[in-house]
């Protein structure tokens, strides 16, 4: 019974660290495309017709501020990742040689 409790929680564990591997790659996935959308919008700003200068710089800077923030919010779902998958590591079994 106690082999089957055991068993069980590693296959959780395997799931959860599975997920949190799949979740990685998927903020990772879009937070680089956000910033290739955002380069791109910028581009194709300033590629087209006349553009004052003052104009472009200000619009320049509320999309690096916007950049800044969606790479701020991808590091910090990461770090909600990291901390959901430290946390499904608790194994009560696993500590029974500390007394």
């Amino acid at each position: 019974m106690n082999n089957k409790i055991t068993n069980n929680k590693i296959t959780k564990n395997e799931k959860i660290a599975k997920r949190s591997k799949f979740a990685k790659k998927a903020i990772l996935f879009m937070v680089v495309s956000m910033i290739i959308m955002t380069v791109t919008a910028v581009t194709a700003f300033a590629a087209g017709g006349s553009v004052s200068t003052t104009d472009f710089i200000n619009k320049t800077i509320i999309v690096l501020q916007s950049l800044v923030s969606l790479i701020g919010a991808g590091l910090a779902i990461w770090g909600v990742v990291n901390l959901i998958e430290g946390y499904s590591g608790d194994n009560a079994a696993a500590n029974a040689h500390v007394r």
